[in-house]
């Protein structure tokens, strides 16, 4: 007579706690995966701002790292003008549309330094034309 080790009864109830604890986890996985759904940035779109201001930020560091900062700064005082300034920026953004006024939220403008001399972070103004602190 054979001793079957691996036997039907002995393994059942193991098997139904992994296959209740597979349930369990991907429920938990349907309702986290919810959650950015849920929670989302507002109708200002303040948080959108801010991030796109930061990303301005990272371009210009990443203009003067990629031209050097003599010749990064005079392209930005020749460029002169805002939209001229943001198409410098352009490859150094993701996604950048055409426009500087097509990349920030709707109410919202960005003031770009007038010079790249020493870096600062660009001003980020509301609706009201107030600063934002970011």
């Amino acid at each position: 007579m054979a001793v079957r080790i691996w036997s039907s009864k002995r393994w059942n109830a193991p098997r139904k706690i992994i296959i209740f604890a597979m349930l369990l986890l991907s429920g938990l996985g349907i309702v986290f995966l919810s959650l950015p759904t849920k929670v989302t940035i507002g109708p200002d779109g303040g948080s959108l701002a801010i991030t796109r201001a930061e990303a301005v930020n990272m371009a210009t560091a990443a203009l003067i790292q990629s031209r050097g900062r003599s010749e990064s700064n005079e392209n930005w005082k020749a460029a002169g003008s805002p939209d001229s300034r943001y198409e410098l920026l352009m490859p150094f953004l993701a996604f950048a549309p055409a426009t500087l006024a097509d990349y920030m939220p709707a109410g919202y403008t960005l003031r770009l330094p007038s010079n790249l001399d020493q870096l600062s972070k660009v001003r980020l103004a509301d609706r009201d034309n107030e600063p934002i602190v970011y």
